[in-house]
């Protein structure tokens, strides 16, 4: 197990020093004005995806793993099929959502008519992105870590360099420009990695989905829970970015996602976390009381003080690296590194959870926690913005970290 963290920890760590080098550029370039829509951009087209796919993708990774471990086989057509469910799914949604009624869901999201061309672009590119997000899922399942940790280093490596030549060689600084560069390179992106993950199968895949016509229909019955939880968790995972266009100002909305964007990488070592130990939960090779008390004590000895260093001595390199115009964003980047320290404490907790199949219970925790991110957003944003909303989503995700580990408790009694 240590070796497959390794494996993905080093691919996560050079995919978010990419990460960070992009945000850097963007933050500088852009003004705060083209932030703003950069930041919803960068929200719808997380979001939706997410909303069609990382339910079925989490569902699969858990059952497939089971499946792996009873049959000694992969299920070839249980990938296939949830594939082209999601992608079936996404450009009817896409269709109904970009040609039919663009207008109404743009004010619904950001109550402002101006973000409609970062909202377009966001469902061509979050196309991409849904099909990635598939392949990786298939990859995390068979637990092919490197091709894993690769393809997402890949991607951030294109999107540097198609933006570094758009702004550096060809001088396009027109946000417009650059987000239409970043849906298409994601778009393009994700149609050859899904090429490349079913080339090996070539004329079998009628063949294997023929053979497992059943595997579906068995994983969604046995899976719904845990698909549901990994929905709502979905939907209010930006409910932050859009209730702050809807309640507050651009420029608080730029302020806050320049905040996000290094919490993201946060979350982002933390996926990696979650890459190795879910499908290794699922086929039980862990010691789960062993491993939660050897992580909750590294935690504590490791991470927390590392945050503590940052939150101390980061404001000036935060400033330096960022313009003194987002000063402001550095302490909602505090509020944020809390919430980065309880989800390191807890973030196996979910895990175990899952491979216990505890799905109906993971679904009712991020049932709460949708309603109190959606009151606490509405409460504190007309008066704290960015400062609210960064409380609010943290407190809301402790929520589920928290009761999350009631269970676990009540559970082993």
């Amino acid at each position: 197990m240590l070796k497959a963290l390794t494996v993905v920890g080093i691919g996560d760590l050079f995919s978010k020093i990419l990460s960070a080098i992009l945000a850097v550029i963007l933050i500088r370039k852009l003004s705060v004005m083209d932030y703003s829509y950069y930041t919803a951009f960068t929200a719808v087209m997380s979001v939706v995806p997410a909303i069609v796919g990382t339910g079925l993708n989490q569902a699969m990774v858990v059952y497939g793993s089971s499946y792996m471990s009873q049959y000694n086989r992969s299920p070839i057509g249980l990938y296939i099929g949830n594939i082209l469910v999601q992608s079936s799914v996404y450009i009817f949604l896409s269709t109904i959502l970009g040609f039919f009624c663009i207008n109404r869901i743009v004010l619904l999201l950001f109550g402002q008519e101006d973000f409609k061309i970062p909202f377009l672009y966001a469902l061509i590119g979050g196309f991409g992105v849904l099909l990635t997000q598939g392949v990786r899922s298939i990859f995390q399942t068979e637990e092919k870590f490197k091709l894993f940790s690769f393809t997402l280093f890949l991607r951030q490596l294109f999107l540097l360099v198609g933006i570094c030549s758009f702004l550096y060689i060809l001088d396009f600084t027109k946000v417009k420009y650059i987000l239409l560069l970043i849906s298409t390179i994601s778009l393009l992106f994700g149609i050859l990695l899904f090429v490349y993950a079913i080339f090996p199968y070539g004329s079998q895949i009628i063949l294997y989905l023929k053979e497992q016509k059943n595997i579906f229909s068995k994983f969604i019955k046995n899976s719904y829970w845990l698909i549901g939880y990994w929905l709502v968790l979905s939907a209010f995972n930006r409910l932050d970015i859009f209730m702050l266009s809807h309640l507050s100002t651009k420029k608080e909305l730029a302020y806050y996602g320049v905040a996000y964007q290094y919490y993201a990488m946060g979350v982002l070592f933390l996926g990696s976390i979650h890459t190795v130990l879910l499908p290794k939960f699922s086929r039980g090779d862990i010691n789960q009381i062993v491993f939660l008390k050897k992580w909750i004590k590294f935690t504590l000895l490791f991470i927390v003080p590392s945050f503590l260093i940052i939150a101390m001595f980061g404001k000036s390199p935060f400033v330096f690296i960022n313009s003194c115009k987002y000063e402001k964003s550095f302490y909602i980047f505090l509020i944020f590194l809390i919430g980065l320290a309880i989800n390191f404490i807890f973030s196996p907790l979910i895990n175990i959870i899952m491979s216990i199949k505890r799905f109906k219970i993971l679904f009712i925790l991020s049932i709460v926690a949708f309603f109190v991110n959606f009151l606490g957003n509405y409460i504190l944003i007309p008066i704290y913005a960015g400062f609210g909303a960064a409380f609010v989503t943290i407190f809301s995700i402790s929520i589920i970290n928290v009761l999350a580990l009631l269970q676990w408790i009540i559970f082993q009694r």
